[in-house]
């Protein structure tokens, strides 16, 4: 448990980002059952007003829920913590800037040039230490993975491993959900 939390002190700094990784570990929590997914109203309100990274909620629970499908041939807790975590996003349209806030990380798709200079943003370059040790807890999860097959487990390290190559953004709150 100590590795991931050093890597995460590695990634990560004091800015609105941490609001996101808390959004996310929360998100995750309600899908498996450890949250009551009530929670994820307010959760979703404060993760779109401090960071733009709210859309990871939904594409976390539906990949969880695509994977709880193929797993058992039925739905589970996850279309209920999806529409909670929907209603929280749309409450973030309350807001002085309004439903415009909601856009914002389609703005951001537009503007990358703007944002190659934010850390999260840019794509891992292999030269420091906690990139490897990513790509260690990668190896870990797919052994673990390899000893108890689950499509749940199986597409959650697929897509956030796939976007753990496209940016750091993403290899953050995947170190953060493998803390989990």
């Amino acid at each position: 448990a100590l590795s991931p939390l050093l890597i995460l002190g590695a990634l990560v700094s004091g800015r609105p980002l941490l609001f996101g990784l808390l959004g996310f570990v929360l998100t995750f929590l309600a899908a498996d059952g450890r949250l009551d997914p009530r929670w994820l109203l307010p959760v979703g309100w404060v993760w779109v007003n401090t960071h733009g990274s709210f859309p990871f909620a939904l594409l976390l629970v539906a990949v969880l829920a695509v994977g709880q499908r193929l797993d058992a041939g039925r739905w589970g807790r996850e279309p209920r913590v999806l529409a909670w975590s929907a209603g929280g996003i749309a409450l973030g349209a309350l807001n002085p800037i309004g439903p415009r806030l909601l856009l914002f990380p389609l703005t951001l798709l537009s503007k990358t040039d703007a944002f190659r200079a934010i850390v999260e943003w840019r794509a891992p370059t292999y030269e420091l230490w906690h990139t490897y040790a990513v790509l260690a807890l990668l190896l870990v999860a797919v052994l673990a993975l390899s000893r108890r097959p689950s499509w749940r487990d199986g597409s959650v390290l697929v897509v956030f491993a796939g976007l753990f190559v496209i940016g750091a953004m993403a290899m953050v709150m995947y170190v953060f959900f493998a803390v989990l």
